[in-house]
């Protein structure tokens, strides 16, 4: 839950005995110190409305005893932030801080948490380190030697830590003071964000202001103008800035850093040092507030109202990318392209990618990019790019609304996709509407279908075979000859294993399959002609022989490739070599067939009842009802009049 949205806060105090637990918190809510206490003080709720924050503080104390420990354990483990008194006229109890008491209030706060590493760290529970009886030092009560000397070292050892202060509930010193650092613990967590030992943003919380900084940078000139600055303050906090209050903030960051700030701005090393000081200066409120304002959770991940969409759509329609998407990642591709060479190097990639908070590249690492889309030595073209993001749409259109957010997609995430139309109606008027293309490609090992797919994306070709052990998909951009139409061709092999679950459960997803034989494998044919008997008769199929440059070899089939497809009114089977021979034609007659169906399916798949057979057979059912109601109704009649007329016999004796 967001700290801003939180309804109420559990506090838990613990500590050794005699170190003033229960002083502490009499105190807070009487402003009088209580001369005698119980040995555990009943649970405490200070109401929303005395609180600035407008949230239910709930104050519960503990006891030290080893019998009431399961106590205290279950305590922790319902705490949103604990507060850890010692007392600092004992030395002892400032030593078991580190030795017992934050080991103990690590384990049990933790042990319950799921997720990942890096989303455990981001959610521990908070401590606030409390020295109690500070009036027991003297005159000296405000010295901060202790703090610097003792303290330091268990910020440095221990990160839940947030912060830590003395107090004396005696004097009534600082005693209001602990419970809103502990407020402040949950609603605005340091740990998350800030690094004590090393001074530094932690990664995470430098990605999430990395996104800040290229949102707010609306020219996308790599700083914040004047104007820039002010509207992100606007935006965040509801007040501008005026030009005195500007040079203020470019003075302190310029003092220092050497690259913080241009003639032109502020740059993203400036924006993360005002960051930096936000938290050194105590003020870490001010950056969740910004945090929260561009989406981000207490895990420091976009929350899920920002980039989870479930859509609602029949088997065999798809999810594409709308024109408005198209261009944002157009524009997005130039943003990056530094060199603007037309290619988009890894360290660019990298660079853009930047602000995802922990998962890497949509579609995988950079090595895997030459075998997913057209790639070249200098990089990614503006092609592969797009080929990239209309084939993860299609494949997992989850995977593009959790990315899009994080990469500045300007508008909302309904407006990112489209429905494309159910198939099974625009196949009867053999015209399928489809920007993004999916072939499913089946055959025999070694017939060369990871060839056809390392073709549509301009591998060259190997002549060392490795078996397909995993699915692959690969996309790329095909100019259709008539109208010049640019389409997205999506082609998926199966391992041999997943082949038959695939043919019978996952085929509602293919708009044309491509079945693949080869020229020199015998056997290749006649195990096409078993798959083709599980392939429903509304999917397009093309069949291609493969490796036409070797000799031929006779199929072991009954029938030959060429009667198959006459018989049953296929066309008939492209022969290629992907070694010489041009495969662009092969994938833009994919691409038509599956556009216009009739050109790959039997007549009689498409096939459709006209209305005139639908009427008669309606009529027929119709005059059936009626016949049978009549019939009823006669035979009921005949019924009755039998039944009066043996009634009356008896009584005219």
């Amino acid at each position: 839950m967001s700290g801003l949205m939180r309804s109420s806060v559990r506090i838990l105090v613990v500590g050794d005995e005699q170190v003033g637990k229960t002083s502490l918190i009499s105190t807070v809510v009487s402003e009088i110190f209580p001369e005698k206490v119980p040995a555990v003080q009943h649970p405490v709720v200070i109401p929303a409305e005395l609180n600035s924050d407008r949230i239910y503080l709930t104050i519960v104390d503990s006891s030290s005893r080893p019998e009431d420990k399961s106590k205290t354990v279950d305590e922790l483990r319902l705490a949103d932030v604990v507060v850890l008194v010692y007392a600092v006229d004992r030395a002892e109890t400032f030593t078991r801080v580190a030795t017992y008491w934050l080991p103990e209030i690590k384990k049990y706060t933790q042990e319950n948490k799921k997720g990942t590493a890096e989303t455990k760290r981001a959610l521990k529970v908070p401590v606030v380190l409390v020295g109690n009886k500070l009036d027991t030092r003297g005159q000296d009560t405000h010295s901060s030697q202790h703090l610097q000397h003792n303290v330091l070292p268990v910020l440095q050892q221990f990160e839940e830590v947030e912060t830590c202060l003395e107090c004396s509930a005696k004097a009534f010193l600082n005693i209001s003071e602990v419970f809103y650092a502990a407020q402040k613990a949950v609603l605005f967590p340091t740990a998350p964000l800030f690094d004590a030992a090393e001074r530094a943003l932690k990664p995470a919380f430098e990605k999430a202001v990395r996104r800040v900084f290229r949102l707010c940078d609306k020219d996308k000139d790599g700083v914040l103008s004047d104007e820039e600055l002010d509207g992100f303050q606007f935006t965040c906090f509801g007040a501008h800035l005026d030009a005195h209050e500007l040079e203020g903030i470019k003075l302190v960051i310029r003092n220092q850093t050497h690259d913080g700030v241009t003639p032109q701005g502020i740059t993203l090393a400036g924006f993360q040092y005002l960051h930096k000081l936000f938290i050194e200066k105590t003020r870490s409120e001010t950056s969740w507030t910004v945090l929260r304002h561009f989406g981000y959770g207490d895990d420091l991940h976009l929350r899920p109202d920002i980039i989870d969409r479930s859509i609602r759509k029949a088997d065999d329609q798809s999810v594409e990318l709308t024109d408005r998407t198209v261009k944002f990642l157009t524009e997005l591709f130039q943003q990056f392209n530094k060199s603007q060479d037309g290619w988009l190097s890894n360290e660019e990639i990298e660079d853009m990618f930047s602000v995802m908070p922990s998962f890497g590249l949509p579609w995988g690492s950079n090595l895997s990019l030459d075998r997913s889309t057209v790639t070249t030595a200098r990089g990614l073209p503006l092609q592969g790019w797009l080929s990239l993001w209309h084939m993860t749409t299609l494949l997992q259109y989850k995977t593009t609304f959790r990315y899009l957010p994080y990469l500045g997609f300007p508008h909302e995430l309904d407006d990112a996709v489209k429905i494309t139309g159910r198939r099974f109606k625009e196949m009867y008027k053999n015209r399928i509407r489809r920007d993004v293309i999916h072939c499913y490609i089946f055959g025999a090992p070694k017939c060369g279908k990871t060839y056809l797919l390392d073709s549509l994306i301009g591998r060259p070709f190997e002549t060392s075979y490795t078996p397909t052990s995993c699915n692959r998909s690969v996309c790329n951009a095909l100019k259709l000859d008539k109208d010049k139409e640019t389409k997205y061709l999506v082609m998926t092999e199966y391992p041999e294993h997943e082949v038959t679950d695939v043919l019978t459960t996952n085929m509602e997803q293919c708009d044309v399959a491509c079945l693949v034989y080869s020229r020199d494998a015998p056997d290749s044919f006649a195990y096409l002609i078993r798959l083709c008997n599980m392939i429903p008769r509304h999917v397009p199929i093309v069949f291609v022989e493969t490796k036409a440059d070797l000799p031929s070899t006779r199929q072991s089939s009954i029938q030959t490739p060429q009667e198959f497809c006459d018989a049953e009114e296929y066309a008939a089977p492209i022969r290629l070599s992907v070694k010489t021979d041009d495969t662009s034609a092969l994938f833009r007659k994919l691409v038509d067939f599956a556009l216009h169906p009739k050109k790959g399916v039997p007549a009689a798949a498409l096939a459709r009842p006209s209305p005139f057979s639908f009427k008669k057979v309606l009529l027929v059912s119709l005059l059936g009802v009626i016949a049978g109601g009549l019939a009823w109704k006669f035979y009921f009649s005949k019924r009755m009049q039998s039944a009066s007329a043996a009634e009356v016999k008896p009584s005219s004796r």
